[in-house]
């Protein structure tokens, strides 16, 4: 009897324990709380405003060698929004300046769909009292 009782008093605190590794495990390595990210292009073309998960790192860069394959002829300027692939909890903005373009002309921003070969434009606004364009997505891609 006195045997039985000891294991008793051992389950009780390890179990404890346990639970409160994978608590402890469960905030350090799965943080997803969204963080405010301002990331811009090192040319200032682009720019990504928005909350994301804290463990993702938002990267925006001008993709010069893309603007020399056949299907970039139409567009601007290509520049990749990373992580490739990611689909966020909520959507962020994206930005790019007016820059004085002109007034006849509207600019999409949108995205290259490789399975289709086309280009998907994404909703985007222009905002003359804040000086940009701005679409809104919760996925990034090449």
């Amino acid at each position: 009897m006195l045997k039985k009782h000891k294991h008793n008093q051992i389950v009780g605190p390890v179990v404890i324990l346990g639970a409160i590794v994978v608590i402890v495990s469960f905030l350090l390595f799965f943080d997803t709380h969204p963080e405010r990210v301002d990331v811009s292009s090192t040319d200032g073309a682009i720019t990504v405003i928005g909350n994301v998960p804290s463990e993702v790192e938002v990267t925006v860069q001008r993709d010069d060698g893309a603007t020399s394959k056949e299907w970039t002829a139409a567009v601007e300027s290509i520049y990749t929004i990373g992580p490739d692939g990611i689909t966020l909890p909520s959507d962020v903005a994206i930005r790019f300046p007016l820059r004085a373009r002109e007034e006849s002309k509207s600019f999409v921003i949108g995205f290259f769909d490789h399975e289709r070969s086309v280009w998907v434009p994404v909703e985007t606004a222009r905002d003359e009292a804040r000086d940009y364009f701005e679409a809104m997505t919760n996925h990034f891609s090449s």
